[in-house]
């Protein structure tokens, strides 16, 4: 469900990108609350989030700083709650020590490239990405 849901909104919007719009924050709870449930049953937590932002029309650099405001507090909960699960396994801590350098690279990278990137192209992007975890969703899904 959550892979046809971005497929679709990516599609939608790279198409259609003007015909839906939304002109207040009153429906931010509901989005907050699918965000949640999809943050605790699948640790997806992000797409509702940028589908919002972008239904809301934010800016790049608006979109950028409330995605790190809310998914960094989030993400930290999450593996909290995997740690007290006792999910931190000495192989976990392994792979995640391994994994530091690239992380460090990418967010590097990122800096650099956000100043690459025109701002009226980011939101074409975004649903670009969309629809490529969209799409790697439903095929892990069937396979």
């Amino acid at each position: 469900v959550l892979a046809a849901l971005l497929i679709s909104f990516s599609l939608y919007k790279l198409f259609r990108p003007n015909l839906f719009h939304l002109k207040t924050n009153r429906s931010a709870v509901l989005f907050g609350l699918v965000a949640g449930m999809l943050g605790g049953a699948y640790n997806t937590n992000g797409p509702p989030i940028i589908i919002y932002g972008t239904l809301r029309r934010w800016s790049s650099e608006h979109f950028r700083d409330t995605l790190q405001g809310v998914l960094l507090p989030i993400n930290i909960a999450i593996i909290i709650g995997h740690a007290g699960a006792g999910l931190w396994t000495s192989e976990v801590w392994i792979l995640f020590l391994w994994s530091l350098p690239l992380v460090v690279l990418a967010i590097w990278g990122g800096n650099k490239l956000n100043k690459l990137i025109p701002p009226d192209k980011f939101t074409k992007y975004v649903y670009i990405l969309l629809l490529i975890i969209g799409s790697g969703l439903a095929l892990e899904s069937f396979s």
